[in-house]
């Protein structure tokens, strides 16, 4: 969660102090906002379920007109959404996000569908931060594909989301898409994933394996917390501050960028996956380089991105009632952003062991190790050695409804950490909700170490139609 990319430069909280009748109109503010979040999350969950049912009726009138061909061909579904998110340190909330997200399927005959999806996010916590450049209202393609199906190959064109690799939560294979920094707290891989537009080719070799060959012709990059987020990055909030106060000037890297591709090579049998991989890209997290000029006693930051070559090996293997997982990748003369302000080649190597297991009949435990390096001289602000492990164990109580457990991750080489005590309970079909904790240890200036005051307690409500 290091410095991404960001066209917008905040202005400094270091400005000099504000008038007392704006401090004082400032906590006025937070106070009647505070006041008013149980308010907010009631209106919001009932005006999700009610959207809901209105939505499916109308659906359910509409389709009593429609063809019976048309109604074969195409299916819609979505859901409402409202998360609250406050911390235990913070007056204003983290989020108090309500989310509408649509998709709709299309079948034509056996050999050609399509999926699209998308949502648009409502954040009502925005609103009581001051001099935050959030925006209240966000718009977001979800996927927006068609697939083409023939006997052998399947060629699938739109905007995507590709998932490679056998680990759960932190992944080597994971390069193509682009990740959504305003979310790092997201569980899971695919909800952090940005979409890409691409061609996928996947080629059948007759029940061996498949072959999966990649092209995205213009890069997408990662999208960063906004200036004012509780989810800012340290450095991204520096660079901001210093642009805001003039001492330093901001240039952008806007292009042309070259296409991007990718290819996997997997075979699959019975009780084993074994994948290799490459990939052709982009470093999605922008890069910075400074030019100073002594005479004038002036510095201009560049704002690039950079590309490099990756190669990597995957397995997964069932061994009794569990299943051991392998993911190791060599990324050839990747870029390192060094704390010089100045980009370094290096190249980096990283492994995953992963184990997970049923026991009984629900109870569900994940464990995984991590650990990367890099060759040559030291990049100066980047450990040499990174390493650590992920876990999760969860159980089904209440009939399956229920699902409690804890996940977490730990840096062992800077102590940094995440621990989370998460719980869903699925009422029905259509209706679940959720609720959990989550802390964060570590040191001030690392990934996770730096949210440390973001320790939070959550509730959400979710309806899908």
């Amino acid at each position: 969660m290091k410095v991404l990319r960001d066209r917008e430069t905040g202005t400094s909280r270091g400005a000099g102090r504000r008038p007392l009748r704006k401090r004082e109109a400032k906590k006025t503010t937070l106070k009647k906002f505070r006041r008013r979040i149980p308010l907010y999350l009631s209106l919001t969950a009932m005006g999700s379920v009610l959207a809901g049912l209105i939505f499916t009726g109308a659906l359910s009138v509409q389709g009593a007109s429609l063809t019976d061909a048309i109604k074969d061909r195409f299916a819609f579904s979505g859901y409402l959404q409202s998360t609250y998110r406050q911390s235990v340190h913070k007056e204003n909330p983290l989020a108090a996000i309500q989310r509408v997200e649509l998709e709709t399927r299309f079948n034509q005959g056996s050999w050609i569908r399509g999926f699209a999806s998308g949502y648009v996010d409502t954040d009502l916590s925005v609103t009581g931060r001051w001099h935050s450049r959030e925006t209240v209202v966000t718009p977001e393609v979800g996927e927006a594909y068609l697939t083409i199906d023939t006997h052998y190959a399947d060629l699938i064109v739109g905007m995507q989301q590709i998932r490679w690799g056998e680990a759960d939560a932190l992944s080597t294979f994971d390069l193509i898409n682009p990740i959504d920094y305003r979310n790092p707290i997201a569980t899971g891989r695919s909800t952090q994933r940005l979409s890409v537009g691409a061609a996928d080719l996947r080629v059948s070799l007759k029940g061996l394996g498949l072959l999966d060959l990649i092209c995205v012709p213009f890069p997408r990059f990662s999208r960063l917390a906004e200036y004012g987020s509780p989810w800012e990055d340290k450095g991204l909030r520096e660079l901001r501050h210093y642009v805001g106060e003039g001492l330093v000037g901001r240039k952008y890297d806007n292009g042309p960028f070259e296409p991007e591709f990718a290819g996997r090579l997997k075979f699959f049998q019975s009780g084993y996956d074994l994948a290799f991989m490459f990939f052709k890209g982009y470093e999605h997290k922008p890069l910075y380089t400074a030019d100073i000029d002594y005479q004038n006693m002036s510095a201009t930051i560049h704002e690039t991105y950079k590309t490099f070559e990756a190669f990597g090996l995957s397995s997964a293997v069932s061994i009794l009632k569990s299943t051991l997982r392998t993911e190791f990748t060599l990324r050839h003369n990747y870029p390192f952003q060094s704390d010089d302000i100045d980009i370094e080649r290096r190249n980096d190597y990283e492994a995953i062991i992963g184990w997970d297991r049923m026991f009984l009949t629900n109870l569900n435990v994940n464990l995984q190790t991590f650990f990367s390096s890099y060759d040559g001289k030291k990049v100066r602000g980047k450990d040499r050695e990174r390493y650590g492990a992920t876990w999760s164990v969860s159980d089904k109580y209440l009939d399956d409804a229920l699902t409690a457990g804890v996940r977490g991750e730990y840096f062992a080489n800077n102590d940094d950490a995440c621990v989370e005590v998460f719980g869903e309970y699925e009422y029905d079909d259509h209706l679940r909700f959720t609720a959990g904790y989550m802390l964060f240890s570590g040191g001030k200036s690392n990934d996770l170490g730096q949210y440390d005051k973001n320790d939070h307690f959550y509730f959400g409500v979710k309806y899908s139609f």
